[in-house]
């Protein structure tokens, strides 16, 4: 019996080693960091929650909270200036005179008495907390002075700081003069001989007859995530205009006239120019264009957005350019000699015009799926890039209707034949074979369906877009009328016209001739419509059988000329 208990005794001590050798977990657990304010470099609001296992005495138990490195503690020095709220624990008042700091770690005594468990520690605005100033993720740590709370621990969820300054860009948004085209395309514009006496209403502005009108708008990216700041409290904003030759000074000289409004209510910091700036493209001593300042002392903010309607006019043909500049006033807070200067701009964004003597527009209605289409425009530029610039690309961006946001290309291919060789050539689809979009040739454009909305309003199931094209009824002088040559057998035909006419006036050339008079093959845009269905023979003396912005399919019986015919 003796040796049975001290064998149970001798267990029992081994047994109560074994328990007073076993290390001492940190029992501050589930650390959860929530920063308001979460900018580099800006004061942060920082609520920080964790479970303790031990209870904590009024006074006498402390908790250190170790701020990431890059953390700067602004209530330093001695005595420390922390004022009694700075730091609240479970909604009570910490006393100032009872924190402590060391580098990054500030600790605190408990205002009051508090049971094991959840506990909140709040750093308030006053505790003047900045943010690092390299934009990530961090995690800090918590621990207590009691036992078994006294191992740091980390939040396990990192917590982002974001970076200090926003993305500020300037919008161009030309649809006012052609609505339904890309936001951010800027037509070729007309310049001489326009009639300036007659006034149309573009929504605040009444502008010229023959006046391109615009709007503009500077401000935070549309739908940016990042950013928070501004980089400075003041910023002012202005535009330069310069011509490309630069058109000598003196009579006759380019003019420019430029109008810009803006709601000042809502943008007290913008100037309206009501009346026209008129403008010359002379450059002052320095080499340097003039700037005319259209907004100052603008305080930024991170959905800062500033906007205007304007028209502008140019009496010269050329190419001009104008700037718009956002500078802060007195340069970055971080500004530092001999940099300041450069530092001093915000964004910029520069837009350069075509300005023709003659100048038209034409829309073009595509539709779902397939559409058979041709000029009805001289065009200045033949370049297939320049010509889709108004349709084929969808990542702009606006200020003024964000629902004209579009996520996807509606245009996916556009097709053409070569009567000549018999290829197809093709843009899109994988293929880059088709290079330039010409007057007198005929074209399949595959849309996609369905088509992604281009003005406000939910996608439709079936619709059309507008596709606006530019150039001259017929070309600038001193060219003539346009010549296009056809191969016997099927040719991709374009009516080059504004106004509808039947075949045999476009034709004339070829209903004089004693041989077969051309097969011609129409297809008709719309919802739904397939095979047979689209397919439309046109008949050779149809009284406007031929319609602006429309393709053909031509049969000849030999190779001959088009000759251009514009009523």
């Amino acid at each position: 019996m003796k040796k049975i208990f001290g064998i149970l005794v001798a267990l029992s001590l081994v047994l109560s080693l074994l328990v007073m050798a076993t290390p001492v977990a940190a029992k501050v657990v589930n650390v959860v960091v929530k920063v308001d304010g979460n900018c580099a470099t800006q004061i942060g609001v920082y609520n920080i929650t964790f479970n303790t296992s031990a209870s904590l005495t009024q006074g006498v138990h402390s908790v250190c909270i170790k701020f990431p490195a890059g953390t700067t503690i602004q209530n330093t020095g001695s005595p420390l200036p922390w004022g009694n709220g700075d730091i609240k624990m479970n909604g009570i008042d910490v006393f100032g005179s009872e924190v402590t700091v060391t580098g990054t770690t500030v600790c605190f005594k408990t205002p009051v008495s508090f049971n094991a468990g959840k506990q909140e520690v709040l750093f308030t605005f006053d505790a003047c907390i900045i943010n690092p100033a390299t934009p990530g993720f961090y995690q800090l740590e918590v621990y207590t002075d009691r036992t078994p709370d006294t191992t740091p621990v980390k939040n396990l969820v990192p917590y982002y700081i974001a970076p200090c300054f926003s993305t500020y860009v300037f919008g161009w948004d030309s649809s006012p003069s052609f609505p339904g085209i890309a936001t951010d395309f800027v037509p070729p514009f007309k310049a001489c001989g326009q009639n300036l006496s007659t006034a149309i209403n573009i929504g605040t502005v009444d502008a010229p007859k023959y006046a391109e009108a615009f709007k503009l708008a500077f401000g935070t990216l549309a739908n940016s995530l990042i950013g928070c700041e501004a980089p400075c409290g003041k910023v002012k904003i202005y535009y330069q205009l310069t011509a490309s030759p630069q058109v000598p000074c003196g009579r006759p000289a380019a003019t420019v006239y430029l109008n810009l409004t803006t709601n000042t209510t809502m943008y007290p910091c913008a100037k309206n120019l009501t009346a026209n700036v008129t403008w010359e493209p002379c450059l002052d001593a320095d080499g340097i264009p003039y700037k005319y300042v259209i907004a100052e002392n603008c305080t930024l903010a991170k959905n800062t957005v500033i906007g205007w309607d304007g028209y502008i006019h140019f009496n010269m043909p050329g190419e001009y350019t104008i700037c718009f500049t956002a500078e802060c006033t007195g340069g970055f807070p971080a500004c530092t000699p001999p940099n300041c200067d450069e530092g001093n701009i915000l964004t910029q964004r520069c837009i350069t015009f075509e300005v023709h003597q003659m100048k038209d527009a034409a829309k073009i209605e595509l539709w779902d799926k397939w559409n058979l289409i041709s000029l009805p425009l001289v065009p200045f530029d033949t370049d297939i890039c320049s010509m889709l610039a108004s349709v084929d690309t969808f990542d702009y961006w606006t200020f003024y209707d964000a629902d004209m946001l579009v996520s996807q290309d509606n245009l996916m291919s556009v097709w053409n034949y070569d009567a000549a060789t018999e290829d197809w050539l093709v843009y899109g689809n994988g293929q880059d074979s088709l290079t330039t979009i010409e007057d007198g040739k005929a074209y399949w454009f595959r849309m996609r369906y369905p088509l992604s909305p281009h003005a406000k309003g939910p996608p439709q199931e079936c619709g059309n877009y507008s596709w606006w094209v530019f150039g001259t009824q017929l070309p600038e002088p001193p060219d003539g009328p346009r010549v296009y040559s056809v191969e016997q057998g099927w040719n991709m035909v374009g009516f080059t016209s504004l106004t509808a006419m039947a075949p045999n006036v476009y034709l004339k050339n070829w209903d004089a001739m004693t041989i077969p008079v051309p097969v011609i093959m129409g297809w008709t845009q719309g919802c739904f419509l397939t095979g047979a269905q689209a397919w439309k023979t046109v008949a050779f003396n149809a009284t406007n059988g031929l319609v602006p912005g429309q393709g053909y399919w031509m049969a000849f019986a030999q190779p001959g000329f088009i000759y251009q015919n514009v009523p």
